[in-house]
């Protein structure tokens, strides 16, 4: 079975179940606190990083965010996202910092990688994650602008959508989710996808028929 097929039939049977589960903010960072005892500091800047900063700023229209999206493609990025990398560790006990501080591969920039792709009216914004190894911390996260987002700083115009393929421990399959600009985390459930491909064509999916949309 196709991703494409695949995912129509499990959002169908899931919406028909009503199995697709919203999670809020405060609820998703208390499940990865109980499922793992000890998350390392990086394990939970990786974890803002993805779920809290750099999606708040993409509803939020921050104007470091809007200029380094509309810089992808045209030059190079070599600290993609810094300021929210920053923003992450205000976030974290000042003492667990202490940890990273000499650590020159930190924040993970090498890991990192970014892409623009344009569907329909739609520009797809692409971040290619460090590898995940645990849940909720993301393989892949788009942001999802409309061309008729005029991204003007510091103004949520309601047009934008934040998605992201996460990896869970107790399934070999990843799962498919969404972030609403009301701190509302959608899991549209597994999927069997392994590449920005793929995630890219799922997204597409979406947009075009509008499987699984609020």
């Amino acid at each position: 079975m196709g991703i494409f097929s695949w995912f129509s039939k499990k959002t169908s049977e899931n919406q028909n179940e009503h199995e697709i589960v919203n999670e809020t903010d405060e609820e998703l960072g208390r499940m990865m606190e109980e499922e793992f005892a000890e998350p390392g500091v990086r394990d939970k800047l990786l974890y803002h990083f993805a779920h809290t900063t750099l999606r708040d700023a993409c509803f939020l229209n921050h104007p470091e965010l809007v200029d380094q999206l509309q810089s992808i493609g045209s030059e190079p990025v070599n600290y993609p996202f810094l300021h929210f990398w920053s923003a992450a560790e205000h976030l974290i006990d000042v003492d667990e910092l202490s940890e990273i501080e000499d650590d020159d591969n930190w924040p993970p920039f090498d890991k990192m990688k970014l892409d623009v792709q344009t569907t329909g009216d739609y520009q797809l914004y692409l971040v290619t994650m460090p590898k995940p190894r645990m849940s909720p911390h993301a393989y892949y996260i788009a942001i999802v602008k409309s061309s008729d987002d005029p991204m003007e700083y510091n103004k949520n115009d309601g047009l934008t959508r934040y998605f992201t393929l996460e990896y869970t421990e107790y399934n070999s399959l990843p799962v498919f989710c969404e972030w609403d600009d009301g701190d509302e985390h959608i899991n549209y459930g597994e999927c069997d996808v392994s590449s920005v491909e793929d995630f890219t064509l799922l997204i597409k999916k979406l947009l075009i028929n509008g499987v699984g949309l609020k």
